[in-house]
C-alpha cells in the first residue's frame, strides 16, 4: 500500500540517518541472536502493570521468554503509534529478535511499521484489518459480547445497558459488535440513553454506573466491557442505593482474579490471559527460528462465569418476567 511504502521509506531514512544500512546487514541477520524479544504497547507502563489482565498477559510472555533464555524489552509507543523514537531505533537497529504488539488498530504508526519487514512480530489483538502474512493472538471477544447479552435476557432483561470502551479499542468494538447482535437475536434494541463509556479504569466505571442511575430511566441490567468498570458500576450502585443484582444486575468481560472476591461477585466472560501470552511467546519464538507454524492466526475461546451480580429480573419482588 501506499502507507506501507512511505513507512518503509521514512524507516529506511531514519536507518541511514542512525549510520545503519539495510542492505550491508541483512545477510548477517539469519546468525544475529540478541537474546530479547520486545513487547510494544499503547498505554503507558504504569497503566499496563496496574491493569491485572494487561499484567497477567505481561507477566506470561516474560515466563515463557526467559524459560527459553530471552528476556523481555517493555516499549511505550504511545495510543497511535507516534511515539517512534521509543521502538524505531529498536526495529531499525535490530535491538530484539521479534517483537509482540499489543492492542494496536491497523491504521497505527507501529503496524504500519511492521509491515517493513524488520522482525518476526505478532500481534496480541484481532487486527481490525488482517494484512497478509499477518500473525495474532486473541480471545473471540465477539462471541463473549453476545454470551452477556443473552445470560442478561435469558434473566428476564429487557432494559439492558452497555458501559463501553474507548472507541478505538479493537477488542471493544468487537463486544460490543457480540453484544448488540445478541440483542437482536431476541428482538431487542440498544437505546441510545442506556450506553456510557469508559476508559477501563473503575473510577471511569464509577462516573458511568453514577450517570445512568441518576437518569429517570433505568437500566434493570448492564453488560461493561471489563471486569474494572464493572466494579466501579458496582460502586456507584451502592452509593445511589440500587441494589446488585435484586434492582440492576450487572456481567463484566476478562474475569480477573479479584472479580470472585468482589460484592457481590461478578458475573464475568473469561479469556485466558495467560494462555493468549504464553501462546503468543510460543508463536513469536518459532518465526524467529525461521519455522513456518501452521496455526498462525489463533483465536481462543471464552466462556461465561456465573457468580453473584446478575439475577433474574423481578427476583425480590417476585415478579419473574417469563422468556419469549
Amino acid at each position: 500500500s501506499t502507507v506501507a511504502r512511505e513507512t518503509r521509506e521514512r524507516v529506511l531514512s531514519a536507518a541511514r540517518t542512525m549510520g545503519f544500512h539495510p542492505s550491508a546487514i541483512a545477510p548477517s541477520l539469519a546468525t544475529r541472536h540478541r537474546g530479547a524479544i520486545g513487547l510494544i504497547f499503547p498505554a503507558p507502563l504504569d497503566f499496563v502493570m496496574n491493569d491485572p489482565f494487561l499484567a497477567a498477559t505481561t507477566g506470561a510472555v516474560a515466563h515463557r521468554a526467559s524459560v527459553v533464555g530471552y528476556h523481555l524489552l517493555m516499549i511505550h509507543a504511545g495510543e497511535m503509534g507516534d511515539n517512534e523514537d521509543a521502538y524505531l531505533p529498536v526495529l531499525v537497529n535490530h535491538e530484539v529478535d521479534g517483537v509482540l504488539v499489543l492492542g494496536f488498530h491497523a491504521d497505527s504508526r507501529v503496524a504500519t511499521q511492521l509491515q517493513t519487514g524488520w522482525q518476526p512480530y505478532v500481534l496480541l489483538d484481532f487486527p481490525e484489518e488482517p494484512w497478509p502474512g499477518v500473525s495474532y493472538v486473541d480471545c473471540d471477544n465477539e462471541d463473549g459480547g453476545f454470551q452477556a447479552a443473552r445470560h442478561l435476557i435469558e434473566l428476564g432483561h429487557r432494559a439492558i445497558g452497555l458501559v463501553d470502551g474507548p472507541a478505538d479499542s479493537i477488542a471493544v468494538k468487537r463486544r460490543r459488535a457480540g453484544f448488540l447482535r445478541g440483542l437482536a437475536a431476541y428482538g431487542l434494541k440498544l437505546a441510545k440513553e442506556f450506553t456510557v463509556a469508559g476508559d477501563f479504569t473503575e473510577a471511569s466505571g464509577y462516573h458511568a454506573g453514577q450517570e445512568l442511575l441518576e437518569r429517570a430511566r433505568r437500566p434493570t441490567a448492564l453488560f461493561v466491557v471489563n471486569d474494572r468498570m464493572a466494579f466501579g458500576v458496582i460502586s456507584a450502585a451502592r452509593a445511589c442505593g440500587v441494589r446488585v443484582p435484586e434492582d440492576l444486575s450487572i456481567a463484566g468481560f476478562d474475569d480477573i482474579d479479584l472479580a470472585q472476591f468482589a460484592t457481590p461477585p461478578l458475573t464475568t466472560v473469561r479469556q485466558d490471559a495467560r494462555q493468549m501470552g504464553e501462546l503468543a511467546t510460543d508463536l513469536l519464538l518459532a518465526l524467529i527460528a525461521g519455522e513456518s507454524p501452521e496455526q498462525r492466526e489463533i483465536i481462543l475461546p471464552v466462556s461465561l462465569v456465573v457468580r453473584g451480580s446478575t439475577a433474574r429480573l423481578g427476583v425480590a419482588a417476585g415478579e419473574e418476567v417469563p422468556i419469549g
